[in-house]
């Protein structure tokens, strides 16, 4: 365990508020041939109102007529991996996003027109710029970049609290995130702290307040990670 903590009991309403209007989401590698449409259920939400107000929608599978008499112009993903297109039926503009929220102009669109889960093929390239490369090298520099490994999958389950959430095994892509190592080979526990930090930022919250690391074969992954708001 690198970080240990005790949570505070409540957060101010004011500062609610603010966040409420600040969404953020994971937006993942825009190449369309890392993804295929042979996925499992996942979770969405769409809202009619920016910030997730208003009426609001569930979807677990694919939806190709989401903006129809009714417009939704925000949503959060829970679960999964998601493609979003301006278009019906998957057309026009696509992108792809995973946990967390965004409104409309955020996510890069002028509409929400389609959506449906997506599963995480990989493929040739550089990586995604959000910590994972494609499994046969490095990253493209913005990110910490995959290694020579292979992907070790697994959903990113986690436990949402007032103001943190717990993810036992967190994963990007699909794929289990590897830790930092030095130059022995051993896991680095400072490294890996930061790692931790970047996972939570992409997710919307301020910094990781417990991050380990769990040895898998020979490999060292981010585990237990709780991240916290502020």
């Amino acid at each position: 365990m690198l970080r240990k903590f005790v949570v505070p009991a409540a957060v101010a309403g004011a500062a609610l508020a603010a966040l409420a209007v600040q969404p953020a989401f994971s937006q993942d590698s825009q190449d369309p041939a890392r993804y295929s449409i042979d996925a499992p259920p996942g979770e969405a939400y769409f809202y009619q109102l920016n910030a997730y107000a208003g009426g609001s929608m569930r979807v677990s599978g694919p939806v190709g007529e989401i903006s129809g008499r009714v417009t939704y112009n925000s949503m959060r993903v829970v679960q999964g991996i998601w493609q979003v297109c301006e278009g019906y039926e998957f057309r026009g503009r696509c992108i792809y996003t995973s946990l967390g929220g965004a409104n409309v102009g955020q996510l890069g669109l002028n509409r929400i027109g389609s959506a449906r889960p997506v599963r995480y093929v990989g493929g040739p390239g550089r990586g995604d710029g959000y910590g994972r490369g494609d499994g046969r090298g490095r990253g493209d520099g913005r990110g910490r970049g995959g290694d020579d490994g292979p992907c070790v999958p697994s959903q990113n389950t986690s436990l949402r609290g007032y103001i943190s959430e717990f993810f036992p095994r967190p994963t990007e892509n699909g794929c289990r995130i590897t830790a930092p190592t030095t130059r022995d080979n051993q896991a680095d526990l400072n490294r890996a702290t930061r790692e931790g930090d970047r996972f939570c930022r992409t997710r919307g919250y301020a910094m990781a307040r417990n991050v380990d690391v769990e040895t898998i074969g020979r490999r060292y992954y981010l585990a237990d990670v709780l991240c916290q708001r502020n």
